[in-house]
């Protein structure tokens, strides 16, 4: 099997223990979440991705770089998607324009950020649709949201593991770019046209 691979192969080339221990338990990590996922579920997380006029992505300490990553995706594949960053005055105006026919996707693993449930709650009062990206239904979030995805965050050290998040947050702009492939298409060439136009003004030495 591929673990049992990686764990043989690594011994190869002499890695130490710790190295082989957490790159197993990141496996276990995906291997989980994909256990914890639910076909109908996903179904629906892609129906309100592609239902939303705008979408809005947050993720508070470490759960900021998954929600990063999964802006950065889907704005490449054409869709109106914003960061909220928490800690600028900017939030209340973003929170006061949500309407019905947005979604705020919400990255939160435990420890629970106090911020990320008060942005929830304001979404839930404009009626935005809220789809969480979280580790189970005992997390608040889960609860309050429309639709959650569960991941697994498991780790040797004192923090918790994004990868489980981090592979549900890359299997949404997959599936993004798989279930409207022509649009994919048109959109990753007109961003290839201006990335170019751009490197055409760059002042070589």
């Amino acid at each position: 099997s591929p673990p049992n691979r990686l764990e043989a192969n690594l011994k190869k080339i002499g890695k130490n223990k710790l190295l082989i221990d957490c790159a197993e338990l990141q496996i276990k990590n995906i291997r989980k979440t994909v256990e914890i996922l639910s076909e109908e579920n996903i179904d629906q997380a892609f129906n309100l991705i592609f239902e939303s006029r705008k979408i809005y992505v947050m993720g508070i300490r470490s759960s900021l770089a998954v929600a990063n990553y999964l802006n950065e995706g889907l704005n490449r594949l054409g869709l109106d998607c914003e960061m909220i960053v928490p800690d600028t005055g900017r939030i209340q105006a973003v929170m006061a324009r949500l309407t019905p026919e947005d979604l705020l996707i919400v990255v939160s693993l435990p420890r629970y950020a106090k911020r990320t449930l008060e942005v929830v709650n304001v979404a839930r009062k404009k009626q935005a649709k809220i789809l969480a990206i979280t580790d189970a239904y005992s997390s608040p979030i889960a609860l309050m949201a429309d639709v959650f995805l569960g991941c697994a965050f498991e780790s040797l050290a004192f923090h918790h593991s994004e990868i489980g998040a981090m592979f549900v947050a890359d299997y949404l702009i997959t599936g993004v770019a798989a279930k409207d492939s022509a649009k994919t298409k048109q959109k990753l060439e007109e961003l290839e046209k201006v990335v170019d136009d751009f490197e055409a003004n760059i002042i070589k030495s």
